[in-house]
């Protein structure tokens, strides 16, 4: 942050890992600077010397179409995952996963009930844990028999889960959730934004309530908190059926 990068620092190199597919997360360990890549067809890759070589790490996954990773805040061996099939945990630092849908529907095709496009472990709790339903493709369009506009609750380390559903039923069932953001530093305040605007959360995520104004007509995707200021947000978004869009900011927290 104090030192200008070099030029030779200021240019971008593939680093892989290559496969087939689109990859739609990468995720750095707090930990041990683990890098996790995870795509919609080629499971999870993993890279433990700064992306100079990869291992697919798939032992235990059934659907390998993976969203999303959160980490546990102090053990770097727990790591968790969003996939198409549902919530994915493994306690060996990403070698072995095992699929935990205890609480979630009954499987439907390629696990579209409640696929998980976003997880997060609670910075302070880490028994809890949180995954939203959504799917990213189409601006969070989702397939029939996907009921969306609703997170899971865990507060097992992610054993068996409880729907905490969005409020307005028929208004939100369709709606994706992007991704899922805590205060800094009001650990009770949470954060949900989805392809319909934002959700807050003042009770740790055990109910939601619309959030923000100036949201209306485009379709908002993800969502940052700026962690020196809480106050200032950003939000990407889209307006039009090409995609087209950009970012929004708050210096009102929402």
């Amino acid at each position: 942050r104090s030192t200008p990068l070099a030029a030779e620092q200021r240019v971008w190199s593939n680093f892989g890992p290559g496969g087939g597919g689109w990859y739609r997360v990468i995720a750095i360990s707090p930990h041990d600077g683990t890098c996790f890549v995870g795509g919609d067809v080629g499971g999870i890759y993993r890279s433990a010397d700064m992306c100079e070589s990869w291992q697919i790490v798939s032992q235990g996954i059934p659907n390998s179409y993976v969203n999303a990773f959160a980490f546990h805040p102090t053990d770097q061996r727990i790591v968790f995952a969003g996939t198409n099939g549902g919530v994915l945990k493994s306690v060996d630092g990403g070698t072995t996963w095992a699929m935990k849908r205890d609480g979630f529907p009954p499987l439907v095709t390629f696990g579209l009930s409640a696929p998980v496009s976003a997880i997060a472990v609670h910075p302070t709790e880490p028994s809890v844990v949180y995954a939203g339903v959504g799917h990213e493709r189409g601006f969070g369009k989702l397939r029939n028999g996907t009921v969306g506009g609703r997170i899971f609750k865990s507060r097992d380390g992610g054993e068996s889960w409880r729907v905490v559903a969005f409020p307005d039923e028929d208004g939100v069932k369709t709606l994706s959730v992007f991704c899922i953001r805590f205060h800094p530093t009001d650990r009770e305040r949470m954060f949900a934004s989805t392809q319909g605007g934002v959700f807050r959360s003042l009770d740790a995520g055990d109910s939601w309530s619309r959030w923000g104004t100036g949201l209306e007509g485009r379709k908002t995707t993800f969502l940052a908190i700026n962690s020196r200021d809480p106050n200032v947000m950003l939000l990407a978004y889209s307006h039009s059926a090409e995609g087209r869009g950009g970012v929004m900011k708050s210096t009102d927290a929402g």
